[in-house]
């Protein structure tokens, strides 16, 4: 199951020079100076990690800490 700790490490190895701890976990990354890249980057992290796997079209689904756990806790997708 994917937790919020393992949220945060996705983050930490996807994007250089930005400390996932400080971050709310409903503060929308956009909020923060991050990408659309970045996000991507977070996502691909999560699916090789715990493989997961994020549906196309669902990028816009998973703009937060929190809202990765929401997309991922509606139903495991694994790869």
């Amino acid at each position: 199951m994917l937790t919020e700790a393992l949220v945060r490490d996705a983050i930490r190895a996807a994007v250089a020079d930005f400390d996932p701890d400080l971050l709310a976990a409903d503060t929308p990354f956009y909020d923060l100076g991050l990408d659309s890249l970045d996000q991507v980057k977070i996502l691909l992290v999560i699916e090789e990690r715990h493989r997961l796997q994020v549906a196309d079209g669902d990028l816009d689904r998973c703009g937060s800490i929190q809202a990765i756990l929401a997309y991922f806790g509606e139903g495991d997708a694994p790869i």
